[in-house]
């Protein structure tokens, strides 16, 4: 049947290679990863943390010796588990769209597992299952009292918010390059325009960090990872340090197998994804700033 060559042509790897996102995941902005086996279970990750201070102390003549730091293993878990979906399509049916169906399924869940890296996975409790970039229970994230923006919020009242942030974080982990996602209407905001220019409030105040010599990068989250946010949740800003983050994952979605059966005569290929978690390396490498607008 002229439907089982055509499948026969149409391989896992080739759909998988030649696929092309137009959908752009802010998990790649997590660009510290770690992937693990392709397995149902819980990982134990461990790691070693400082306890106090770890500055050098000046050595004079008479020290016999220098100064000590000490380290502790710190455990955190990552739930490992996995996404799937089938799609079937009637042998009798013309399938020479078979790769253009599989580019909208990727492009789906490609959307799915970007939302969950920002959302999390929340159980009934409404705490997400792995910590993610906006939902997180990682002892090293800091969330700080929100603030108001209001219709006469002036620029410089806005960028004291940035400014402060980046402080904060600088305070911890020093000048690396650090990256800002700006969530909900907020970002609106700081779309327009300030009267009689054609700058925006966003374009002003990133041209005054590149001035500092400041590595600070915006995103702004799109509305399919933040649609279903709490009313109190779905406005602010999220800071981190992407060299101080891990990302770690099981598999991204791609298609996992597909083939022709031939006793029942349809088309098939299955796609999964599996969970992920985002960890702190470092206090000050992730903060973020609920805002209230009004």
């Amino acid at each position: 049947m002229s439907t089982d060559k055509i499948t026969l042509e149409i391989t896992t790897e080739k759909i998988n290679e030649t696929y092309t996102p137009i959908y752009v995941p802010i998990f790649t902005l997590l660009t510290n990863q770690k992937k693990y086996e392709e397995k149902v279970g819980q990982v134990k990750l461990e790691e070693a943390n400082l306890i106090g201070d770890a500055k050098a102390r000046k050595i004079t003549e008479q020290d016999t010796e220098i100064k000590h730091a000490q380290s502790a293993k710190e455990k955190k878990n990552f739930v490992k588990y996995f996404f799937g979906i089938k799609y079937k399509q009637s042998g009798f049916q013309d399938n020479t769209d078979f790769t253009k169906i599989a580019n909208i399924i990727l492009d789906e869940n490609m959307m799915h597992f970007d939302k969950i890296v920002f959302q999390g996975d929340l159980d009934k409790g409404g705490v997400p299952i792995n910590d993610a970039l906006w939902n997180s229970t990682d002892k090293d994230y800091i969330t700080k009292p929100s603030s108001t923006i209001s219709s006469t919020t002036s620029l410089n009242d806005i960028k004291e918010i940035f400014d402060e942030l980046i402080q904060e974080s600088e305070e911890n982990v020093g000048n690396i390059p650090k990256q800002f996602i700006l969530v909900g209407k907020f970002a609106n905001n700081l779309g327009k325009y300030i009267n009689n220019t054609a700058t925006t409030y966003l374009q002003a105040i990133r041209d005054a960090y590149n001035a500092t010599g400041k590595q600070i990068s915006f995103e702004v989250a799109p509305q399919n990872i933040i649609k279903d946010l709490d009313t109190n949740n779905s406005n602010g800003v999220l800071l981190f340090a992407p060299q101080k983050v891990t990302f770690h994952y099981t598999k991204l979605p791609s298609i996992d197998d597909q083939g022709y059966n031939a006793e029942n005569k349809y088309t098939w290929m299955n796609l999964f994804f599996g969970s992920s978690k985002v960890s702190i390396d470092k206090l000050g490498a992730m903060i973020k700033k609920p805002l209230i607008l009004t």
